[in-house]
């Protein structure tokens, strides 16, 4: 078998999973709305929320995963680390999958009394709810560190088509349950769990079939936890190697000491992440009854597609980025970074422009509700632009973290939640969701660009002028003509949220389909290509 690793071949198979992510959500929203009581439809909303604080239980370690068998793989010296890396991650999930359930089991009813605003749905309910959400997160987390093995050896093009599979028996098959069958919350999270636990499966199995590929014959010839037991013993009991194996155990623990500092500083800078983008969810899940907070969970389902569309680039582009950091080919490392971004900004701001614009439409297309769509106009287009732009400056993380250096990032973080945090408790507390979705709006305009600018003047130092030039001659323009565009376009169209469903669906396509067209030539990459189909050259 021969795993694909080229760039554009990964962002384009990622494109394909993400974008068909994205339509089933957003197709299923609609029927969970109309299926489900509305109270069960705000559980869901919290199961959403409580999946992302879920992110801080695997301390950075799936991330690491994905770095250190994309190093593995540049420095095949280092394989044999990875696998010892990899089985200590799996038995120390397996404690904090323990420990979570208990969690939850022992406290569910307490969540429920003090938390959770409910009126209709029975309290025995939401703790068996509660009870399986733990489960499902249980299996999420090994699925998500398998799934970041299998993106580090750049097997993207499986693990998309997998994901497509996957995903359709999450939301399509959950949704043929909730019409046909029941619209018992409790049955959707036990089918949930299932599919779950499905998922955990088939992942482990191609994570470590990948992995046999690229490991030593001698561990090809054993199931790979006995063959590196084997392996040791042979170190351990055969007195002729004991300088090898003294040897051995200092590399392996200072590279491991290493990787630790590495897995701390991402799971550190991950919960600091999470607590950014969540705490104020945390704080309206109660503050807002369970309807309203439904209502949020659209809105925020919504921006998120700003993350999924950016994340295949990210994914795409972070194996070959941690390669060529790994050679010390820095030259190539600022061509492959500077090219991530500019398409980066081009789908961010692009689709970031189309909800802005376009935000009171998407929501009365999705919830079919006047109501919703005028409470969420501006809270939706006022939490995309901060969105947008934070996920902008995500790609100096990427770079940090292809670098092995995230000390920056943690330092910006933690100031980041020192002044967030207590901001969002007192303007929640005054203004409800709107203020929050204003704080957010400043917040990551001001997260793009403080923090592009320190990142880039610490990192390449090498190159003085590389964020001017980065900033003004490739990002700044390309927002500016997005922005100009796409208000121009959705000014003479002159949107009228009465129309039919389909009329808005097919503008709002055409108009963002417009602008990201036009300002594809922006980028040199896509110029370049397009003058090679026009005109390509003939050999004689």
């Amino acid at each position: 078998m021969r795993i694909k690793n080229n760039i554009v071949f990964n962002a384009l198979s990622n494109y394909v999973g993400q974008f068909y992510l994205m339509l089933i959500t957003l197709g299923s929203i609609p029927i969970y709305i109309q299926y489900l009581d509305s109270e069960a439809y705000g559980l869901l909303g919290f199961f959403i929320l409580l999946q992302s604080f879920a992110g801080l239980l695997d301390f950075g370690l799936n991330t690491t995963v994905g770095y250190e068998i994309a190093s593995a793989k540049a420095d095949t010296k280092r394989i044999s680390f990875f696998l010892m890396v990899i089985k200590l991650i799996e038995v120390f999930f397996i404690v904090i999958s323990i420990l979570l359930l208990l969690l939850i089991y022992f406290n569910s009813e307490l969540i429920v009394l003090n938390w959770i605003k409910s009126v209709k749905l029975k309290h025995s309910d939401i703790i068996y709810c509660l009870n399986l959400m733990g489960l499902i997160i249980v299996f999420k987390l090994y699925s998500t560190l398998y799934k970041s093995g299998i993106n580090g050896i750049e097997d993207q093009l499986w693990n998309n088509k997998a994901l497509i599979y996957i995903n359709s028996l999450k939301y399509i098959g959950a949704s043929i349950i909730i019409m046909y069958l029941t619209n018992n919350i409790v049955i959707y999270f036990l089918y949930q769990a299932i599919i779950a636990c499905l998922e955990t499966v088939i992942l482990y199995k191609r994570f470590y079939k990948n992995i046999s590929i690229v490991t030593p014959e001698n561990f090809k010839k054993y199931n790979l936890f006995k063959s590196y037991l084997i392996y040791y013993y042979y170190y351990f009991f055969n007195k002729a190697n004991q300088k090898k194996i003294i040897l051995l155990n200092i590399e392996s623990k200072k590279s491991l000491l290493k990787t630790l500092k590495f897995s701390l500083s991402i799971g550190y800078a991950s919960m600091l992440t999470i607590i950014l983008m969540q705490f104020d969810k945390l704080l309206l899940s109660k503050n807002l009854s369970l309807q309203l907070f439904g209502y949020l969970n659209v809105v925020n389902s919504i921006n998120g597609l700003i993350l999924i569309m950016a994340t295949p680039i990210f994914l795409a582009y972070l194996p070959k980025m941690t390669a060529l950091c790994t050679s010390k080919n820095y030259d190539d490392l600022l061509i492959l970074y500077t090219q991530m971004t500019k398409i980066t900004t081009l789908v961010t701001m692009v689709l970031t422009a189309v909800i802005v614009f376009n935000g009171a439409g998407i929501l009365y297309v999705i919830t079919g509700s006047i109501i919703t769509r005028d409470w969420g106009e501006k809270i939706i287009a006022y939490y995309a632009i901060g969105t947008g732009f934070y996920v902008l400056g995500s790609v100096q993380y990427y770079l940090l973290n292809a670098l092995g250096q995230l000390k920056p990032y943690v330092i910006a973080c933690t100031l980041s939640v020192l002044l967030l945090v207590p901001a969002f408790y007192i303007v929640i507390k005054e203004y409800g969701v709107q203020g929050a979705s204003l704080l957010w709006m400043t917040y990551g305009l001001g997260w793009f660009f403080l923090w592009g600018t320190w990142v880039h003047k610490k990192v390449f130092t090498n190159y003085p002028n590389y964020h001017y030039n980065w900033l003004f001659k490739n990002i700044l323009p390309l927002i500016a003509s997005i922005t100009v565009l796409s208000s121009l376009l959705y000014y003479f169209i002159n949107f009228n949220y009465s129309e039919s469903k389909i009329a808005i669906v097919v503008s709002g396509t055409l108009i963002g389909t417009i602008v990201f067209a036009i300002n594809s030539f922006w980028i040199k990459e896509f110029r370049t290509k397009i003058k090679y189909l026009s005109y390509p050259i003939k050999i004689s």
